[in-house]
């Protein structure tokens, strides 16, 4: 008896995401609230440069391009159904800890404020993760953050007094050097994804180098040592797996072996040379007053160690609760600058625990995968998680950036389905 050929084929071609693909509109709708999430140049034009300021502006076109995303969510078909079964549960209650924060909060007008803006960018990744596979997700970012590269080196250089932070650094579309700086090592993290994905056309994989160069070319005018060295780092692990993935059984043993003894050899030379490093990366002994707050930051955490000062109501200025940090760090930190720090100030330990898992998984995921398929879009998750735990060292980058959190949110989700199906973590 012949084989079915026509169901087999059939389910080849079964769709793994929505039937209908974005169009160009939705697409440049994506990504135009995707800069919107990054606070990107309505904030510049509005407040003409400077500090940082949340203006109702921007908050308004945030919070009507999560609404649209999540309007368009639900009327596909099935898509509420999908996105709530694709959520992370370790995202889920770590959302379900910060609502309930508001019970207990310092000020529970600001945290309902963040509370809502969180859970915007969260029903938004929820609509990326519908709408776009993995390997298109990150497409989607390569091409809107080389956009807002160019942008970016168009305002620095005709608009200097919008585009340049200090007379020198370009900050381009956004209110500071730094931003830019994590955004295009998002971006160039991304156009190395894409560029490397073997069963894409050259075409397309040329357009991703390009892009790619056109980020690293603004993130060396931001002039960020921190970001170029963080960009260094997670690149270079993120091509180790790829390179690993794709070695037969008995060389990928020896090759990881030789990873982990380059890796603690460079943990120690690090450790001896510490204060030489600083240096030549133009900082002081203590990370240019992090250490100090820090340990402000531990002393007021200690006071409210379980369920913290509820999300987002901490940090007051001058008022309590954060008037003794201020005092002791009197150049007015806005944040601890430490992403575990500030979820702990927030939520407390309990927090801090559902934050590290959110994190662990898609990080487990990510290796499990790059190393058993040696597909080089998958590890989307994987470049990403690693990008967040780079920067949440010295920033507060997962849930304080609302870009970050409703990406990590997308490619986590769209994790959660094959790996619920091959019982990983």
């Amino acid at each position: 008896m012949l084989p079915d050929v026509s169901s087999a084929t059939a389910r080849r071609r079964l769709p793994s995401g929505p039937v209908n693909a974005p169009r160009v509109g939705e697409t440049i709708f994506a990504g135009a609230v995707l800069i919107l999430l990054a606070s990107g140049l309505v904030p510049v034009l509005i407040a003409g440069g400077g500090e940082y300021s949340t203006d109702p502006v921007s908050l308004a076109l945030q919070a009507l391009g999560c609404l649209a995303a999540t309007v368009r969510l639900i009327r596909s078909p099935g898509g509420l159904s999908r996105a709530v079964e694709r959520l992370d549960p370790a995202a889920l209650a770590l959302l379900s800890l910060l609502l309930l924060s508001v019970a207990w909060s310092v000020d529970p007008l600001v945290t309902c404020r963040r509370v809502a803006a969180v859970i915007g960018a969260t029903l938004f990744g929820l609509y990326l993760a519908d709408r776009w596979p993995l390997e298109e997700q990150v497409w989607l970012v390569t091409r809107t953050l080389a956009v807002a590269a160019v942008a970016s080196a168009a305002m620095a250089l005709f608009l200097p007094g919008l585009g340049l932070e200090n007379g020198a650094a370009w900050s381009g579309i956004f209110l500071t050097k730094n931003v830019l700086a994590r955004l295009m090592t998002l971006g160039l993290l991304a156009a190395v994804v894409c560029a490397s994905r073997p069963t894409w056309p050259a075409v397309l994989r040329g357009q991703a180098f390009a892009c790619g160069l056109v980020c690293l070319v603004v993130l060396l005018q931001a002039s960020s040592a921190f970001a170029t060295l963080v960009a260094a780092a997670v690149l270079v692990t993120w091509v180790t797996v790829f390179v690993v993935s794709r070695t037969v059984y008995p060389l990928r043993q020896a090759l990881v072996t030789l990873i982990v003894v380059a890796l603690i050899g460079a943990l120690v030379l690090v450790a001896s040379s510490f204060s030489l490093l600083l240096d030549a990366l133009g900082r002081d002994a203590s990370l240019t007053g992090r250490l100090p707050l820090w340990n402000s930051v531990v002393q007021a955490i200690s006071e409210r160690p379980w369920f913290g000062y509820g999300y987002g109501a901490f940090w007051h200025g001058w008022e309590q609760p954060s008037t003794q940090v201020l005092l002791e760090n009197p150049w007015g930190p806005p944040n601890s600058h430490n992403g575990l720090l500030e979820t702990a100030l927030d939520v407390g330990v309990f927090g801090v625990a559902l934050w590290l898992l959110a994190l662990l998984r898609p990080l487990v995921r990510g290796v499990r995968t790059a190393l058993r398929s040696g597909d080089g879009a998958t590890p989307w998750p994987l470049a990403l998680v690693l990008l967040l735990i780079a920067y949440n060292v010295t920033e507060v980058t997962t849930m304080g950036n609302l870009l970050f959190w409703a990406l990590f949110v997308s490619a986590s989700s769209r994790q959660v389905q094959p790996a619920v199906a091959a019982r990983t973590l």
